[in-house]
């Protein structure tokens, strides 16, 4: 088995008694991420967790109105849907960044990110 192959990982995250992790959300507003650091201990049904930071990465005016565009069926195009995609995935990405600092943690101590 490869050193960091998904196997080995996922053992190490079962195993762990405490794993700290990233939740990423933006909703139809599209006014913006929210993000949250939460530390969760045990599991099934023991399991607890507990919110350690939670912040609102708000989009810029011109962002919202791009994503706009693509609610839109009048004004959304294949270019449009699949430029909106890849932004979201950068502002996702600058929102678990930036709730990982205010949580005063740095990303290699985040065990996992999950996004809706």
């Amino acid at each position: 088995m490869a050193l960091n192959s998904p196997a080995r990982w996922f053992a190490r995250y079962a195993n762990k008694k405490v794993r700290q992790l990233v939740a990423l959300h933006s909703g139809t507003s599209a006014n913006g991420v929210d993000a949250a650091v939460i530390r969760v201990s045990g599991s099934g049904e023991s399991a607890r967790a507990e919110l350690v930071h939670h912040l609102t990465y708000d989009y810029p005016e011109s962002i919202q109105a791009k994503l706009f565009e693509v609610f839109d069926p009048k004004t959304a195009t294949i270019s449009k849907i699949s430029q909106a995609h890849f932004l979201l995935g950068e502002l996702f990405s600058e929102a678990a960044k930036a709730v990982v600092a205010a949580a005063g943690l740095s990303m290699a101590e985040i065990d996992a990110v999950a996004s809706s």
